[in-house]
């Protein structure tokens, strides 16, 4: 039985290729996820290891929704077209989401991939890579070549942004193909240097480091917000409640400034009951309560 009409088969590990068919799987796709003992995800047995706690019960979550081919023996993996076709043949349209090198199902794909043609069906294969130039690419390198990583920053950052955003661009590639019985190359590195290079991290003040008053994280009185007061009328409104005199030109001053000092030793005296009275929850609320 199926669901869709479409099958994305994963045939890829680590974070990226995971995290965009999960999102696929929200969107009504299938997935199937090949997985071998002999050349297992790396990141399917972390759990209590050095990648933390948080990161694995999330990658763990990615799997939910997911069917799975597992294989334990070379032998196994070559009874593929006797267990996997059957199911694969029952759609009408394939996504095959492999690495550009070093992918371990290279024989299992050509099997899908000869299947499916001798049946009419029609494929994409997408493969992915860190970039063009064969260079050996982490979440880490990469920010910090686009500048969201930098001298400055006094804290590693928590989530791996790049891949996160490499994962969008995958999603988006598979969910806008054309199916032409093609294989089609996509760089982890050019997708994102696309997206983030043209910020200027470094010319500018980066929200994203909160670096400036109005989009930053702030201690009150008993526990945190989040404050996105960007918009003019945003950052009016909150400051005309808190009767604080911050023009709005304010909002974008530093983290050293007077203004945003006056703003954060105010807020922590202030709790969540009395930001509640004053911002009820609705379109004017600009801020987030942190759980």
């Amino acid at each position: 039985m199926v669901s869709s009409d479409i099958l994305v088969i994963e045939a890829i590990g680590r974070l990226p290729g995971p995290l965009a068919t999960s999102l696929l799987l929200n969107r009504g796709y299938d997935v199937l996820k090949i997985e071998s003992d002999l050349s297992r995800d790396p990141f399917s047995r972390q759990i209590g290891n050095k990648t933390g706690v948080f990161f694995n019960v999330w990658y763990e979550e990615l799997k939910k929704g997911k069917k799975f081919f597992h294989f334990t023996t070379k032998e196994q993996s070559h009874q593929l077209h006797k267990k996997l076709l059957p199911q694969i043949l029952n759609y009408k349209r394939i996504v095959i989401l492999s690495a550009l090198k070093k992918c371990p199902y290279t024989h299992e794909i050509e099997e899908i991939i000869n299947a499916v043609t001798s049946e009419g069906i029609n494929y994409k294969h997408i493969k992915v890579w860190s970039d063009s130039k064969d260079t050996p690419l982490h979440d880490i390198d990469l920010s910090a070549q686009v500048g969201i990583l930098n001298s400055e920053s006094t804290k590693p950052l928590k989530y791996p942004v790049c891949g996160m955003m490499f994962s969008q661009q995958i999603a988006l590639k598979i969910a806008t193909a054309k199916y032409d019985n093609k294989t089609e190359v996509i760089y982890f590195k050019d997708e994102v240097e696309r997206v983030f290079k043209p910020l200027l991290q470094d010319e500018t003040p980066s929200p994203i480091q909160g670096e400036i008053s109005a989009y930053n994280t702030y201690k009150i009185k008993d526990g945190m917000i989040t404050l996105s007061a960007l918009e003019k009328r945003s950052w009016a409104n909150f400051t005309r409640k808190l009767q604080l005199e911050l023009g709005p030109e304010s909002r974008f001053s530093s983290k050293s400034s007077d203004s945003h000092q006056e703003l954060r030793g105010f807020l922590k005296n202030i709790d969540k009951k009395k930001l509640e009275q004053l911002f009820p929850e609705g379109k004017e609320r600009c801020f987030s309560f942190i759980n």
